[in-house]
């Protein structure tokens, strides 16, 4: 039988911060990587209004999922990472003034 509860998710989830980056995490940034108090992701669909049939977009709700602290965690690191990045732009503003000096 498998065991597909949010124990079950936030386990594992647990298990594999701790064995991919535990050692080398900030102590308070593990901490807050590991989930407590999840619920499993919702799916709902959207209608396409603009086709025939009112076809659904599907969607996929992660908020408070057990993954949810660790993409909050790697999206901070990546936000750093990108200031090394040459084609990054951080707004459309920045765009704009790019484009007026070229």
């Amino acid at each position: 039988k498998v065991d597909l509860t949010i124990d079950r998710w936030e386990k594992e989830v647990r298990d594999i911060i701790s064995s991919t980056c535990g050692n080398s995490l900030d102590p308070d940034l593990f901490k807050a990587a590991i989930p407590t108090d999840t619920r499993f992701p919702e799916w709902y669909g959207l209608p396409k209004d603009h086709k025939d049939n009112l076809p659904l977009r599907p969607v996929v709700s992660a908020c408070d999922s057990p993954l949810t602290n660790i993409s909050v965690i790697i999206e901070r690191i990546l936000n750093q990472a990108l200031q090394f990045a040459p084609a990054h732009l951080e707004n459309t503003v920045e765009c704009l003034e790019l484009l007026k000096t070229q």
